[in-house]
């Protein structure tokens, strides 16, 4: 069930359905009571919402229990299996979700200052390494590309409505090193600060 895989459950299910009907029902729902059990333990350990733990522990579960057929029995139970899964995926959606916003709002925050993986880890209460992984499958960008899009956007717009000096820019956006700052700026946007300036002031006239 870790896994998180309703195709696998559904040739395990289909395995045990076969194993069970050979069975005298009350052994074979003794069998599937025992496993409802473990389950149970296991679902204490996912954090679902107050709406669903009440269906997974009453509202489906009360239902299978009640059933004198062993293949309704095995219906109903594989239903409350997946329904479990379902469960831990949109958890895992959530959970997903607020770290990439959590992940956001650290950059926005302190984009200005000299920050790394190593920091916004600390922040997120994460291992460097997983944070890592996760920002990458999350967006297919790595943490450097994405806080180096948003200082770019911030200097974009400060060249754009400011008469600030480029090195005032750069310092204003995370770069004490102007030369550096011209670099990267041109590297994201095919021109140099100052071209770009230039060309912001003319569409703005």
């Amino acid at each position: 069930m870790r896994l998180g895989k309703k195709s696998i459950i559904k040739v395990e299910c289909e395995k045990l359905m076969k194993y069970l009907k050979e069975l005298p029902f009350t052994y074979a729902s003794d069998i599937i009571d025992l496993m409802i059990s473990n389950i149970l333990l296991f679902v204490k350990d996912i954090s679902v919402s107050d709406a669903n733990m009440e269906k997974i522990q009453n509202n489906i579960l009360i239902p299978i229990r009640q059933q004198t057929d062993i293949v309704l029995k095995m219906e109903y139970f594989q239903y409350w299996i997946e329904f479990i899964l379902d469960c831990m995926k949109e958890t895992q959606l959530m959970e997903q979700n607020q770290l990439m916003k959590q992940v956001y709002e650290y950059i926005n925050i302190n984009y200005k200052d000299a920050i790394g993986l190593t920091a916004l880890s600390e922040c997120v209460n994460r291992n460097p390494s997983y944070l890592s992984r996760f920002i990458k499958q999350q967006t297919g960008k790595n943490f450097s590309q994405i806080l180096t899009e948003k200082r770019i956007e911030e200097a974009k717009k400060l060249l754009k409505n400011t008469n600030l000096r480029i090195s005032q820019i750069a310092e204003y956006t995370g770069y004490p090193n102007v030369k550096y700052f011209v670099r990267v700026f041109h590297s994201q946007v095919s021109m140099s600060p100052a071209d770009y300036r230039k060309i912001m002031a003319t569409f703005s006239v």
